[in-house]
């Protein structure tokens, strides 16, 4: 692709850009003729003004476009695996929490005010494991 862009492609476009430029000098040349009853008028051949017109092949290659996809996939893969790195991390952590609670209602299990209570965050930590 990165070569047909830097010959073929180019090739086409300089041909075109020639000879579209050179059917407008055509015409320029034999407007000025005809107004001004061959008074003003020019030979396309022998003038000595070489029009230059600055172009731009393409903004971007296909190879280019190609190469920046490739880039975009990777960027999405590598933001994919941090979330569930991310979300594994928090899963962990909760667990750990979890775990904390547990011991702690063991030891505290002697209050029935505190039973109603590590009851409640039990039921809540369940239905928070059960969505992840």
């Amino acid at each position: 692709m990165e070569l047909y862009e830097a010959r073929i492609a180019s090739l086409q476009r300089v041909v075109s850009m020639t000879v579209i430029f050179h059917q407008l000098a055509r015409k320029v040349e034999s407007f000025f003729g005809a107004i001004s009853f061959g008074w003003w008028g020019y030979r396309i051949d022998r003038t000595h003004s070489i029009l230059r017109v600055a172009t731009t092949a393409s903004p971007t290659s296909g190879a280019h476009v190609r190469k920046q996809m490739e880039v975009l996939k990777l960027m999405t893969n590598m933001n994919r695996a941090a979330n569930v790195i991310a979300h594994a991390w928090k899963r962990y952590e909760g667990e750990k929490i979890r775990q904390i609670l547990l011991t702690t209602k063991k030891l505290n299990n002697s209050n029935p005010d505190l039973r109603v209570i590590w009851a409640k965050e039990e039921a809540q930590m369940d239905t928070s494991s059960a969505s992840c």
